[in-house]
């Protein structure tokens, strides 16, 4: 799936529900959106803890270190888009403030 807004484009590589019980230290060469559907889970990502809840979102950037682990006995389910940007990808200003860690 590709979207295109004006000379920007994004590329949604995949799409999944995910409810795992923890996910392997890994660095990706992609964008990673997360949002949190039910339950609670800790994300690592570049050295820092985040407790992810319902509603919660995050976009890890490519090239960032991250890991997530569940709560102990609290179940949780999360939407996982994993995308690639085209580098002048102006376009989506979210975008920038990750990049800058913001």
């Amino acid at each position: 799936m590709v979207l295109r807004r004006g000379c920007d484009m994004l590329r949604v590589i995949s799409i999944e529900r995910d409810g795992r019980a923890e996910g392997n230290q890994t660095v990706l060469d992609h964008h990673y959106f997360c949002l949190i559907g039910y339950g609670k889970c800790v994300y690592w990502a570049d050295h820092q803890k985040m407790i992810m809840e319902k509603g919660d979102i995050l976009i890890i950037p490519p090239q960032v270190d991250f890991k997530w682990k569940p709560i102990p006995s609290v179940f949780h389910s999360k939407h996982i888009v994993r995308f690639q940007v085209d580098s002048n990808c102006a376009g989506l200003p979210i975008l920038a403030c990750v990049t800058a860690g913001l």
